[in-house]
């Protein structure tokens, strides 16, 4: 069982525009709704695959009940810690001119320590049957950034490998319990090693720094740059890195 975790849960309302303007009336001529958080991403897609992920996380409100149900009838199996406040619903505008979007979300869990117990409770029941573990996505605000490393070590310990996909500060944190496989962008990976990366071969190196720590395997999204024809300058992996999972 793959087993999904995003604390911050949360929608997209995906809205397309001839083009962004302000100050004026914008009439969408398309719209659409999806999964807000990486975690929630993959399992929704997993869903459509016909897996049947489980996904934990936060989640409240008449956002968060719809989300559920999106999920599940994608296939999904939900268990959420259900909390104060509502689930995010991210706004994003797609300028179907230029082909850019903008993103407009909003904080709104309400997460306490009894909360995050529960998270935990859940995590660990879960893991018994798990085979590969997703966590992914910010914390809600008010929640330790030391709990990502604690999940990571808890898979570990029970010999599940864990796919790692954050930004800010709890990229670093989470590395140091050394998740099986890590997702930075180029912004994220310039940060962790603490240099411009201007070339694939930068890039290629810097990754193998983060191998260096522990990791396994270091995914590396490159944006347009990433689409080269040789997968080589997307992803950087190290011999030990094709275990079997």
């Amino acid at each position: 069982m793959i087993l999904a975790v995003n604390p911050n849960t949360g929608i997209d309302r995906v809205l397309f525009v001839p083009r962004v303007a302000w100050n004026r009336t914008l009439r969408a001529t398309a719209s659409a709704w999806g999964m807000a958080g990486k975690a929630s991403d993959a399992a929704w897609v997993l869903g459509a695959l016909g897996y049947r992920p489980t996904l934990l996380g936060f989640a409240a409100g008449e956002t968060g009940q719809r989300m559920r149900a999106m999920l599940e009838a994608r296939g999904v199996r939900t268990d959420f810690t259900w909390t104060g406040g509502t689930s995010r619903t991210n706004i994003v505008i797609v300028d179907q001119e230029d082909g850019t979007h903008t993103t407009i979300t909003a904080e709104g869990l309400e997460v306490l320590p009894e909360h995050v117990d529960d998270l935990r409770a859940r995590y660990t029941q879960a893991l018994e049957q798990a085979t590969c573990v997703i966590l992914a996505g910010k914390l809600p605000d008010g929640v330790d950034l030391a709990l990502n490393p604690e999940l990571i070590r808890q898979a570990h310990a029970r010999g599940v490998p864990v796919v790692y996909d954050a930004s800010g500060p709890a990229l670093p944190i989470g590395l140091e319990a050394a998740p099986t496989m890590v997702k930075p962008n180029r912004e994220e990976l310039e940060a962790l090693v603490g240099r411009a990366l201007r070339t694939q071969a930068d890039v290629r190196a810097a990754a193998r720094d983060i191998l260096a720590r522990g990791v396994k395997i270091v995914l590396a999204t490159l944006g347009t740059e990433g689409r080269s024809p040789s997968p080589r300058g997307a992803r950087t992996t190290s011999r030990r890195s094709r275990s079997r999972w």
